[in-house]
C-alpha cells in the first residue's frame, strides 16, 4: 500500500511507500521536498491532528509541539521526553560557586547527563541553557573546592 500526499510545492499528489513514512519525498513535477507523514495510508491533509494514532503502548507527550497543517504535511512525532531538571541543576551550580562547596559535583554529573537526554531527545529541551549554565557553574564550583583543599594541605604543610 502507498502513502498520498500533496506535494508543497506544485499541490501533484505524491505516492510513496509506507516505508517511506517520516521521510522526506522529492516531487519528480517541481522537485520540492516533501516530509512524509507518519500516519500511514489513510492520512489526509485535512486530518485533525489530535487523530492521528499514536504507536502501541506510547504515552501521549505532553511536550510535543502541535503538528502544523499550513499547507505543510505533518512533521513527524518527536518520542516522549521527560521534564528537565534545569532550575535544581541551576541552584546547585550558583550554591557550589557561592557557599556550599559540596554541590559542585552534583549540579555537573546531573547536568552532564541531562544535556546528554536533551540531545538524544528523552528530556525536554526547555530548560537546556539553565541546565548548561548549572553544569557550568558546578564545574566552577568544583574547580575551586579542589583547588581549596590542595591550598589548605599546601599550608597544613607549610606550618609543621
Amino acid at each position: 500500500m502507498a502513502i498520498e500526499l500533496p506535494c508543497s510545492g506544485c499541490g501533484q499528489t505524491l505516492r510513496v511507500r509506507d516505508e517511506d513514512a517520516g521521510r522526506q519525498a522529492r516531487c519528480p513535477q517541481c522537485g520540492a521536498v516533501t516530509s512524509v507523514p507518519l500516519g500511514g495510508p489513510s492520512y489526509s491533509a485535512n486530518a485533525d491532528p489530535n487523530d492521528i494514532p499514536l504507536a502501541p503502548g506510547e504515552p501521549p507527550n505532553p511536550y510535543a509541539s502541535p503538528p502544523m497543517f499550513h499547507g505543510e504535511v505533518m512533521a513527524p512525532r518527536s518520542s516522549y521526553t521527560a521534564p528537565h531538571r534545569g532550575t535544581t541543576i541551576l541552584i546547585l551550580g550558583i550554591l557550589s560557586v557561592t557557599c556550599c562547596l559540596i554541590c559542585g559535583p552534583f549540579a555537573w554529573i546531573m547536568g552532564s547527563q541531562d544535556m546528554k537526554s536533551i540531545r538524544e531527545g528523552r528530556m525536554d529541551p526547555a530548560g537546556k541553557t539553565q541546565t548548561q549554565v548549572g553544569m557550568i557553574l558546578g564545574i566552577i564550583g568544583t574547580l575551586l573546592g579542589g583547588c581549596s583543599i590542595i591550598l589548605q594541605i599546601i599550608l597544613a604543610v607549610a606550618n609543621q
